[in-house]
């Protein structure tokens, strides 16, 4: 997503976008979802079972942060286009 935002410079100079701004809404982004606990002790736990549906939790999760993520980033470009 970060190279698609700093392709918008070739549109116009003025769309130009750091590293750091992407970084600081990815890591937002991961703050607005929190850790879930004990995540690092169940991941150890459950490392050696298979079809315990963690799997799916996981891809869920990774949907959302990315489409939360798409959307963060839609909405910081725009705020700059408009």
């Amino acid at each position: 997503m970060f190279l698609l935002m700093s392709q918008l410079s070739a549109v116009n100079h003025m769309y130009q976008f750091s590293l750091p701004a992407f970084s600081a809404l990815f890591k937002a982004n991961l703050a607005r979802h929190g850790q879930r606990p004990n995540s690092a002790a169940k991941r150890l736990s459950h490392s050696n079972n298979v079809g315990d549906g963690s799997d799916e939790k996981t891809a869920a999760r990774v949907d959302q942060l990315c489409g939360d993520l798409t959307l963060a980033v839609f909405d910081y470009v725009t705020r700059y286009i408009a």
